[in-house]
């Protein structure tokens, strides 16, 4: 019988995915992160739920991994980094193919599925909340069976997920294209809810929300920024903290196998952080965007797109960062923040334990200002990168 917790299950669903009868559903705990429950009463012990789970199985494969920093010429303004992943997704797209990526609606992040070029701008820039999969493993698979491409990105736990799902069911993988991310950790969704309604009770209704505001030239800093209904643009560094804090990331984050150098996909993308030791001519504070090209599907992928992006390639060494060397450490203060959380709500929790100030919400009326508390914050976080390595 499957049982798992929030330490050994990374949420992506392919055990209820793969249930033939139905006995499995995604329950969301105190903390917003969803695990599998089972309907005993549907279960027929056939065992598959337990086969297709991969996340405390899987550790990679040993490929050789090139490395790429990659600037598209045109059109970086809307990505949060170099443009990787819209070249690649561009490329999918020209051929009839289909992309799934995260979009986010308001307080609500989720894979989506898009079929066209408009589509694929939800997915551009960078969701600092874990996604909820829905059933979009199963539309992968119907996609693969009508004949079409398909380009999915994710984290790397849930693209792992998709393929020992794709391979329980038997399907053609030829077609698939998998691409994961550099990844931290996710967030809560229950936390980032509350950060939103907390910011609607204060500021009013939001139209639209950037988990990182992208100031040209700024690159390498994390600014939140939120526009309201009325036109009024505010800038902050408060779920930045929140997010750098590792507080509220779900508890199998900080055992995550994935966060190696043995990648589960045929494309790993990121921010390439670093380039301006081992390439400082090229950074030109706009965003770069580090590929590796896992394996030959991969690096086909990149050599389609060269026409339309500046890339260089360069060492494995150049390019380590600390999550391709290891999950990020757990907080001492991990069990307090969520007992807080638990009974004192968002608010006084976060006052405590994540430097969050109530006072620092800035109108973007004064772009100097906003870019220099940009390049501020950009310096905090390499100070705490350096104490992760």
């Amino acid at each position: 019988m499957l049982e798992k917790s929030e330490k050994n299950c990374c949420g992506c669903t392919a055990c209820r995915c793969v249930c033939p009868t139905g006995a499995i559903r995604m329950q969301e705990n105190e903390k917003g992160f969803l695990l599998p429950m089972i309907e005993e009463e549907k279960c027929v012990q056939c065992g598959l739920c337990e086969r297709v789970c991969r996340f405390e199985r899987s550790v990679g494969k040993e490929r050789d991994a090139y490395a790429y920093g990659i600037k598209k010429k045109k059109g970086r303004r809307y990505s949060q980094s170099g443009g990787a992943f819209a070249l690649f997704a561009e490329a999918l797209l020209e051929k009839g193919g289909i992309v799934y990526g995260v979009a986010a609606e308001r307080a609500n992040v989720f894979y989506a599925r898009a079929s066209g070029a408009e589509g694929i701008s939800k997915f551009k820039g960078s969701k600092y909340v874990q996604a909820s999969v829905g059933d979009v493993f199963w539309n992968v698979k119907k996609d693969l069976e009508d004949g079409k491409a398909a380009l999915f990105c994710g984290t790397p736990c849930h693209v792992d997920g998709l393929v020992s799902f794709l391979g329980q069911k038997n399907a053609d993988m030829k077609k698939l294209i998998t691409c994961d991310l550099v990844c931290h950790g996710v967030p809560s969704p229950r936390v980032f809810r509350d950060y939103y309604a907390y910011l609607e009770r204060r500021f009013g209704v939001i139209r639209e929300y950037d988990f990182r505001k992208k100031f040209s030239g700024f690159w390498h800093s994390h600014i939140e920024s939120f526009l309201l209904k009325d036109n009024r643009l505010y800038v902050s560094e408060n779920y930045p903290n929140l997010f750098y804090s590792h507080l509220e990331l779900r508890e199998s984050c900080y055992h995550c196998p994935y966060a190696s150098e043995k990648r589960v996909s045929d494309l790993t993308i990121g921010d390439f952080w670093g380039i301006e030791k081992a390439d400082p001519l090229y950074d030109d504070g706009n965003g770069i965007s580090l590929t590796l090209a896992n394996s030959k599907k991969g690096m086909e992928l990149i050599k389609e797109v060269r026409a339309k992006a500046e890339i260089r390639e360069y060492a494995f060494k150049d390019c380590l960062q600390p999550n391709l060397q290891h999950p990020t450490k757990q907080p001492e203060a991990y069990g307090a923040f969520w007992d807080s959380y638990a009974r004192h709500g968002f608010e006084a929790t976060v006052k405590k334990f994540c430097s969050f100030n109530e006072t620092d919400y800035r109108k973007d009326t004064s772009l100097k200002k906003c870019r220099r508390a940009a390049l501020q914050f950009a310096r905090s976080v390499k100070r705490r990168a350096k104490k992760m390595l």
